[in-house]
């Protein structure tokens, strides 16, 4: 193969091509010495991208009604009523990593609400979760409602008295954070999906009527 001509016969109609191959070289090439050569470029390439260090995970990249946000803008002091009952999603991968080798169930004690956060940071729970919590436990569970639906609770036509959202997108892959508070309890869950539905990783639960200090439980599963 004579890489001259043969980059003149393709290219020849391209501008400065002719000039250039001036410097190309005029002489026949066996083939194998041109395969060799290509083979040894993309080794080193797959080499070279083997030696860089293990990307790593950006801030979640958090949509919220088709609008994007990093999760490292969402703090306690972020306006969560903006987000409450919009769509939205995020994508935290599932970290097998997580799972214990047998269910177990631990005792926990806050002293105050802002120790609660400070779990859910131990428990490298995105911030979106962690901040959105500790705005849910600001005040009674009636101040909550307010801030979230804008009007009283009317607890005679209430038909739950739950409130909370559900964060990120269920999938094999991927999981979810639930976090509820009903008058006297706060919930918050980690889940991934099986192939029986959904199991936790971790559920923290938590009696909100007496306290300071607030106690509560962790639990924490084996993989389904």
């Amino acid at each position: 193969m004579n890489p001259r001509k043969t980059t003149l016969k393709y290219l020849g109609w391209c501008p400065g091509v002719k000039s250039a191959a001036e410097f190309v070289p005029d002489r026949n090439i066996p083939n194998i010495y041109i395969l060799f050569t290509a083979f040894s470029a993309i080794l080193l390439v797959g080499l070279y991208q083997l030696s860089l260090p293990a990307p790593q995970w950006e801030p979640k990249t958090i949509t919220i009604n088709g609008q994007y946000y990093h999760d490292n803008n969402f703090t306690e002091h972020f306006n969560y009523s903006k987000i409450s009952g919009k769509n939205f999603d995020f994508y935290e991968p599932l970290d097998p990593d997580e799972f214990v080798n047998s269910d177990t169930e631990a005792p926990v004690s806050f002293s105050s609400k802002s120790e609660i956060g400070d779990k859910l940071v131990e428990l490298d729970a995105p911030n979106i979760v962690t901040g959105y919590t500790l705005w849910l436990v600001n005040g009674s569970w009636s101040e909550a409602y307010l801030r979230i639906y804008g009007v009283e609770p009317d607890y005679e036509t209430l038909t739950s008295n739950t409130i909370g959202m559900v964060f990120g997108v269920s999938s094999d892959s991927f999981v979810q954070y639930y976090v509820s508070r009903e008058p006297y309890r706060l919930i918050i869950k980690k889940m991934y999906k099986t192939g029986a539905g959904q199991s936790p990783i971790w559920v923290l639960n938590i009696n909100m009527d007496l306290g300071p200090p607030y106690s509560g439980t962790l639990f924490r599963a084996k993989r389904r």
